[in-house]
């Protein structure tokens, strides 16, 4: 897995254009980068997307979506 930060900067997008890919607001990406707020799942998917990954496989979102099954489980 890798940061946020590393993908986008592997994939060489600054913020502004990762979130015009993704169809997000740029301080969604500052902020998930920042680790301040997690995006919604939504967002997540389309942040993802626009960078040729899974949800998953983003440090930042790695953990949401681990939280969030074993809610669901509980």
């Amino acid at each position: 897995m890798a940061s946020l930060r590393e993908l986008r900067n592997g994939k060489m997008l600054t913020i502004r254009a990762l979130a015009l890919e993704a169809n997000v607001a740029p301080r969604s990406i500052v902020s998930a980068e920042a680790g301040r707020v997690l995006p919604q799942f939504g967002t997540m998917r389309r942040i993802a997307a626009a960078l040729g990954v899974e949800p998953r496989a983003i440090d930042e979102f790695a953990a949401a979506i681990e939280a969030k099954g074993k809610r669901l489980a509980a």
